[in-house]
């Protein structure tokens, strides 16, 4: 594990592309995006707060959202932002970019998908009760983390979009969640708790626990390819972790496409979790019905 300082404050989120361009924004008010060789693309500035949620977007861009719930979106080599928009009331806890689609969560409650380019408003979830403070997409499967440290898979195509959730030893809020390059069921999540930790998510027990450097927590967790994550910290430096993988999962499905359902159509909230021994298997559910629009 080695560190790098690269802001004048805590860091918050971090984005990975290419496995050599890397995003990373925080309570500096900075969004700042270089190669892995050190060359600065972009220096952003114009929030007034914290910056919660960093992504990088297609032909050079990236989008940031912070504490009072702005989004700012950039093109690399221009430190202005070139658009703004308010998503939510409160703070933008995490945002994830499917295609030309953009999810946000936020502490009011909801998640909401948002057209990528013009920042316009597409769908709004229903409350879901919980405060959502990261998530991660791979197809269709919505990885999301709480306040009350339990990881919720969910399948927005579906009517009854939570499809498994598991606390899985997280004995604080969850800072980041992260599914690891072309595997379906590898997760990795980070927590207030100091914890950085690689999941199976259809078991209860973790693959591997992380070793972060100590008195830090990681806030922010990305994969910079199938063997190696990056996670930044309280103390303002950016840690890489190579790992010896568990053997990777395979999957058949190749749909990449985004199906609205019953994730933005919930009329009640969410159920109440049984216990992690309740939720050791990930129940799978092949239904092809489609919502009505």
């Amino acid at each position: 594990v080695d560190g790098v300082a690269i802001h004048n404050g805590p860091v918050k989120s971090l984005d990975c592309q290419y496995s050599n361009i890397i995003a990373s924004a925080g309570a500096d008010a900075r969004v700042i995006v270089r190669e892995t060789n050190n060359k600065i693309l972009l220096q952003g500035i114009g929030h007034s707060t914290t910056i919660e949620a960093l992504q990088l977007g297609p032909q050079n861009t990236c989008v940031s959202a912070d504490f009072v719930g702005m989004a700012f979106l950039w093109r690399f080599g221009n430190n202005d932002p070139i658009l703004t928009a308010k998503l939510h009331s409160q703070c933008v806890s995490d945002l994830r970019l499917d295609h030309s689609q953009l999810f946000s969560t936020s502490w009011d409650h909801t998640v909401k998908l948002w057209d990528y380019e013009r920042l316009d408003l597409i769908h709004t979830s229903s409350s879901t009760g919980i405060v959502m403070t990261c998530l991660d997409i791979n197809n269709h499967i919505l990885a999301a983390g709480g306040h009350d440290g339990i990881i919720r898979i969910y399948d927005y195509r579906l009517k009854s979009a939570l499809i498994s959730s598991f606390k899985g030893g997280h004995a604080s809020c969850l800072s980041a969640v992260a599914w690891r390059p072309s595997d379906p069921y590898t997760l990795l999540a980070a927590s207030h708790d100091s914890a950085l930790r690689l999941w199976d998510t259809r078991a209860t027990k973790p693959l591997a626990n992380l070793e972060f450097p100590q008195p830090d927590s990681p806030l922010a967790a990305v994969w910079a390819g199938p063997h190696k994550a990056l996670a930044g910290g309280k103390n303002s430096k950016l840690y890489s972790f190579h790992l010896s993988s568990p053997k990777m999962s395979s999957s058949n499905d190749t749909n990449r496409g985004t199906t609205l359902g019953g994730f933005f159509h919930q009329q009640e909230q969410e159920e109440q979790l049984g216990s992690a021994d309740d939720n050791d298997d990930i129940k799978n559910n092949n239904s092809k019905k489609r919502p009505k629009k």
